[in-house]
């Protein structure tokens, strides 16, 4: 792995359930990209390195792998890079609203570093949400 390189153009999304993208960087190569919000997790792009770094030191024929910048701009003016959180979601449940889906979702993302504070203090309530919960 070398330095850094920056994402220049966005070229196709690409098939696959990590939603990744074929960019073209600032060092003139093609890379197929993967986020670290992807739907499989960030986890992926740790194995994927890994694997990657291993085959090669045993000499194994491997693509180049490489940390990909992709600037805000290129995200904001690029309709395709949105992971497609709610692909499944059948448009008529959400009136058809996609920009307002899209709000939804980000807000949601916003707020994920609170979830678990307030699932602790749900089940602090009188309605004892949880019944068999039993702390760690």
């Amino acid at each position: 792995m070398g330095t850094c390189v920056s994402a220049v153009q966005h070229l196709r999304r690409m098939r696959g359930g990590s939603q990744s993208h074929l960019l073209r960087a600032s060092d003139g190569a093609h890379y197929v990209t993967k986020f670290k919000n992807n739907p499989q997790h960030v986890r992926v792009l740790a194995n994927e390195m890994l694997a990657t770094n291993l085959g090669l030191r045993l000499g194994l024929p491997m693509p180049r792998v490489e940390v990909i910048d992709v600037s805000d701009q290129l995200i904001e003016n690029t309709d395709d890079l949105r992971v497609e959180v709610a692909a499944q979601v059948p448009e008529e449940w959400y009136e058809y609203d996609v920009s307002g889906m899209n709000r939804l979702i980000e807000m949601l993302y916003r707020r994920r570093p609170s979830i678990r504070d307030l699932i602790s203090e749900f089940r602090k309530s009188k309605r004892n949400p949880f019944p068999n919960w039993a702390e760690s």
